[in-house]
């Protein structure tokens, strides 16, 4: 695993410093899970979040991919296209930009990097969106869902911790698509 150094907020007197928060998948296409995190991250107080967003894949040029990537790309802080890194080389850029929590989207699913989590580059990594099964990863911590996509009763089969969120852990972009 990577050293983690974290900025020091010794003696901070001011407002508390925004959060470094990092998504890492190669789902920011036209893609259910791209679209949700459209939302989600366009939803992000940028006062008390700093959102940067790590892409497994590279933009292929169709009209879908690109748009949705480019959209993307407008709400969140820092776009990165990791796709040429090697994983090491991934994990160290997150390390670099201070994410506090890093979210993989992808799982096991296609275009998954595992071994930039097993580095370790951000102190709290979470599995969330397109994997409700546990990771059996144990660089990740918590695994986020709802209690019919991620049942309590199951969590002894995770190796992650159970964050289970009220009602369903889907995104709605209602807000978002029709202002």
């Amino acid at each position: 695993p990577l050293p983690l150094s974290w900025p020091s907020h010794k003696g901070w007197t001011g407002a508390a410093p925004p959060l470094h928060i990092g998504y890492v998948t190669s789902h920011f296409t036209s893609s259910s899970i791209g679209r949700e995190m459209l939302f989600l991250i366009a939803s992000h107080d940028p006062s008390k979040y700093r959102v940067h967003c790590y892409a497994l894949n590279s933009d292929d040029g169709s009209w879908l991919q690109h748009t949705w990537r480019a959209e993307i790309a407008k709400v969140c802080h820092k776009f990165v296209d990791a796709s040429g890194m090697s994983d090491r080389a991934a994990a160290e850029a997150i390390n670099r930009d201070g994410v506090s929590a890093l979210f993989d989207l992808n799982g096991w699913s296609g275009g998954h990097r595992q071994g930039i989590l097993c580095d370790r580059p951000s102190p709290v990594q979470i599995n969330y969106k397109n994997w409700v099964a546990s990771s059996g990863i144990p660089s990740l911590h918590f695994n986020v869902g709802d209690k019919v996509s991620t049942p309590p009763e199951f969590q002894r089969d995770f190796t992650e911790g159970m964050v289970l969120v009220p009602n369903s852990y889907f995104i709605s972009g209602h807000k978002y698509q029709y202002r």
